[in-house]
C-alpha cells in the first residue's frame, strides 16, 4: 500500500474521522499545521518527514491503529524513510 492509503486506513481505524480532529492531535504533540497539508498526505502529494512520521505512528499506536512493529515498519517504509531502529523501538 502507499504512503497516502496507509495514512488513511490508520487514521481512519484510529477514530480521528475529520483532518480537524486529526490536526488538534498532532497539535498535542507540538505539531501544528492547517487541514490542507493533512489533506495532501491522505491524497499522495506530499509525505511528513521521518520526526513526524515517529509521531504519527505513536499516536496511531496509542489509538490502537497501529498494533505491531510490521505495521510500523510497513509504514515507513511507504513513506520512503526505511524501518524502524532498534532505539525507535524502545522508545514505543
Amino acid at each position: 500500500m502507499s504512503f497516502a492509503q496507509l495514512f488513511k486506513k490508520y487514521r481512519l481505524l484510529s477514530g480521528l474521522a475529520t483532518l480537524d480532529e486529526f490536526a488538534d492531535e498532532l497539535a498535542n504533540h507540538g505539531i501544528y499545521g492547517d487541514s490542507s497539508i493533512f489533506s495532501h498526505w491522505q491524497k499522495g502529494d506530499r509525505r511528513p518527514n521521518r520526526a513526524t512520521l515517529l509521531i504519527l505512528i505513536e499516536i496511531f499506536a496509542t489509538h490502537q491503529s497501529i498494533k505491531t512493529f510490521k505495521e510500523a515498519n510497513d509504514f515507513l517504509a511507504s513513506a520512503k524513510e526505511g524501518y524502524l531502529t532498534e532505539q525507535e523501538k524502545q522508545k514505543m
